[in-house]
């Protein structure tokens, strides 16, 4: 299945992408390039051989993503950032309300970053807003939520971590782990080694309406044509 110009009438077959990963990063171009690969090409080793054949055969049907992401500083918006790149939509989950969220990014430039991401966004969420206001422990339970629901939300998710064994369960290692547990295909894409991409639980998604979804589609473009 090719990545195909968007049109109205069309259904495409849609994947969701949640990530995860480090506020600070270095060397973005590579992580960049890692992501572009992954949304290239690199998706398709989540999914079974037979799924691979069947999006192969769905030749009037598209490929479109949909990311998950809670818009923190760093990984969040590069994962955002790229998918928005390629056509894709954006759901905004955040942990916290907007005001009380913004409080955490560091800069004028960050909060502005935020705030043009999110109106690009199709959709917005705040995953518990009773929680986190004013108490630093319920803050850091905001944030391992919506880590949770961003996994529970994705078909695949894309990490951007160093490895390091987590500090507590609401960061990154602990987001990866999470998502080890539940058998989530996850790109991990290192830091340490910026460039190095690694797929755990792939080949298991599968594309089973796929299909009857093209056999529409070129109904769809017949009668456009």
């Amino acid at each position: 299945m090719s990545l195909l110009p968007h049109n109205f009438n069309i259904v495409p077959f849609r994947i969701r992408i949640g990530v995860t990963g480090h506020r600070t990063i270095s060397d973005m171009a590579r992580l960049n390039a890692a992501v572009e690969d992954i949304l290239s090409i690199r998706y398709r080793a989540a999914f079974t051989l037979e799924a691979q054949n069947a999006l192969d055969k769905a030749s009037s049907t598209p490929v479109a993503f949909t990311v998950v992401s809670p818009l923190a500083e760093g990984s969040d918006r590069l994962v955002a950032s790229a998918v928005l790149r390629h056509g894709g939509l954006l759901e905004a989950l955040l942990p916290l309300p907007r005001v009380e969220y913004e409080k955490d990014f560091r800069t004028l430039e960050s909060r502005l970053e935020f705030a043009d991401l999110l109106s690009q966004a199709q959709r917005v969420a705040v995953t518990d807003c009773a929680v986190a206001i004013g108490d630093v422990d319920h803050r850091q339970k905001a944030y391992r939520l919506v880590g949770e629901e961003t996994v529970n939300r994705c078909d695949f998710l894309i990490a951007i971590w160093d490895g390091k064994e987590p500090k507590d369960s609401c960061g990154t290692g602990g987001i990866v782990a999470l998502a080890l547990q539940k058998k989530k295909p996850l790109f991990i894409l290192s830091t340490a080694s910026p460039g190095a991409v690694d797929l755990k639980n792939g080949g298991i998604l599968s594309a089973d309406f796929v299909a009857e979804l093209d056999t529409c589609n070129a109904i769809r473009l017949g009668q456009n044509a």
